[in-house]
């Protein structure tokens, strides 16, 4: 919790509070990049900017700013997984092999993540990655927890339909 100094003066270290908070706010966002990218060192760079990112905008963050942070941490590690897929298929394309190894399952619901709304991608993420409840995921978006839940249930039918689409090769919409 940032100290209610009143002035919001930065200190040697930083704006007031933020270095109190750098080690709980950069794990969470460590481990909210993590659950979506798979990948240690992808995930810290992801942290670290998040980090820079709520460092820059501290003045203007809540007295709570768990939420910005996990929210911005999931948004960038979706850009960045996505950065990644475009790779692995440019190379693909290209007939290099794939240095990453992916179960197909793993890719396929990744992509069909991709496909999902904005909000629905974040509450899924959220949900079942981050492993949030309903009203945290609220918090974190500034939704009200019905809309989460609406959101849910929006996302995982879509997500059910284009996994059942593609494992039916398509088949499913006859």
């Amino acid at each position: 919790m940032i100290p209610e100094d009143g002035d919001g003066a930065e200190g040697e270290g930083g704006p007031s509070g933020f270095d109190e908070a750098f080690e709980r706010l950069f794990l969470r966002a460590y481990r909210a990049s993590f659950q979506i990218v798979r990948n240690r060192e992808d995930a810290e760079d992801v942290a670290m900017d998040t980090m820079a990112r709520a460092l820059r905008h501290w003045d203007r963050l809540d007295r709570e700013p768990d939420g910005w942070v996990t929210r911005v941490a999931a948004n960038r590690s979706i850009d960045l997984w996505r950065k990644a897929l475009r790779r692995r298929r440019h190379d693909a394309e290209g007939g290099a092999g794939v240095a990453e190894a992916q179960t197909a399952d793993d890719v396929a619901v990744r992509q069909a993540l991709c496909r999902l709304s904005k909000r629905q991608r974040e509450v899924v993420a959220l949900r079942y990655f981050m492993d949030l409840s309903e009203r945290e995921i609220a918090q974190v978006l500034g939704c009200s927890t019905g809309s989460v839940k609406q959101h849910a249930s929006r996302g995982l039918s879509a997500l059910r339909r284009a996994l059942t689409d593609e494992e039916l090769g398509g088949l499913g919409d006859a």
